[in-house]
């Protein structure tokens, strides 16, 4: 997990709240050259240099405020790491771990305030990822809100004709 990982405050902070370095920063500060400008150019090149061809990019959507609602409602126990989530799967006695006992708390990286900061990274750095797939006609977009199976099942129906029929019957299984 991130709290345990050896690094930085600086790389700490980095992870923590989303932040990215820009390509032209790295090259300015520490001399350097990229080999790819961007990253479409260097997965296409990484994905060239293999044999593989993108059929299709999914975007799984689901409104901000329940992305939100999702994540700062996680609560992870102090002793055993179990998790909770405060509406979908609360514990029995509130703060506290149905399995140990410990106390649950709510991890730096799940805060409101940090959800809604890594939303905004998001929007700036993985919407024109999606407005290129779009622009290709690659981008599939899936209601990603229900229950996990109906989100399951949309995704597969958007795969249909890519995914091998074995891989469509293994999934079934475990439904």
């Amino acid at each position: 997990p991130l709290e345990e990982a050896e690094m930085s405050p600086m790389a700490r902070s980095f992870y923590g709240d989303s932040k990215r370095v820009r390509n032209d920063r790295i090259k300015g500060e520490l001399g350097v050259t990229l080999r790819y400008p961007g990253y479409r150019e260097g997965l296409a090149a990484i994905l060239e240099g293999r044999g593989i061809a993108i059929d299709r990019a999914i975007a799984i959507i689901v409104p901000a405020e329940e992305i939100v609602r999702r994540i700062s409602g996680r609560r992870t126990c102090s002793k055993c790491a179990a998790m909770y989530h405060v509406a979908f799967e609360p514990p029995q006695k509130p703060g506290v771990c149905d399995k140990c006992g410990g106390e649950l708390y709510q991890r730096d990286d799940d805060a409101e305030d940090t959800v809604r900061n890594r939303l905004k990274v998001y929007d700036a750095t993985t919407r024109p990822v999606l407005d290129y797939y779009r622009g290709e006609s690659l981008l599939a977009e899936v209601e990603g809100t229900g229950r996990p199976e109906d989100v399951e099942e949309r995704i597969l129906n958007v795969l249909d004709g890519l995914v091998p029929a074995r891989a469509r019957v293994r999934a079934a299984k475990h439904k």
